[in-house]
């Protein structure tokens, strides 16, 4: 079920508006904190890669996320569509976790910690629009 359709601009000033609307959302339902921060930092963080890295020039852009929650299942569906440049993250190779931190390149641990949050990632190119669906499912306070 459609809980949530939210569109925001390909702007940094969106992100915090972003995360208050989703851990709002995800109040409603219930869910643990720990849960809501884990989502809340995947989507800070593909929200701020999208925003950096996805666009070129000054133009305006919406970034849109559907958020679907099936009671029975407890799994949340987050689905991001956007009219950016393609960007597959799944194809992006895991970082070295063994490297001391001065050893490692720059970049990809966000995206790591995204595949380590959530339980299933997908991704397309449709349309010309990045279409990323998550899912994960979510305990529920008592």
């Amino acid at each position: 079920m459609l809980i949530q359709s939210l569109q925001f601009k390909n702007s940094i000033i969106e992100l915090t508006r972003l995360s208050q609307m989703i851990e709002q959302v995800l109040s409603q339902k219930n869910i643990t904190d720990k849960d809501i921060l884990s989502i809340v930092l995947v989507m800070e963080e593909l929200f701020v890669n999208q925003v950096k890295y996805g666009y070129k020039g000054t133009d305006v852009h919406l970034i849109m996320i559907d958020m679907d929650w099936d009671q029975d299942s407890k799994v949340i569906t987050l689905t991001i569509k956007n009219d950016g440049e393609e960007f597959n993250m799944l194809d992006r190779p895991d970082p070295d976790t063994n490297l001391s931190i001065e050893d490692r390149p720059i970049g990809g641990l966000g995206i790591f910690l995204t595949k380590q949050f959530m339980d299933s990632i997908t991704y397309q190119r449709e349309n010309n629009k990045n279409i990323i669906v998550l899912k994960k499912k979510l305990n529920q306070n008592k």
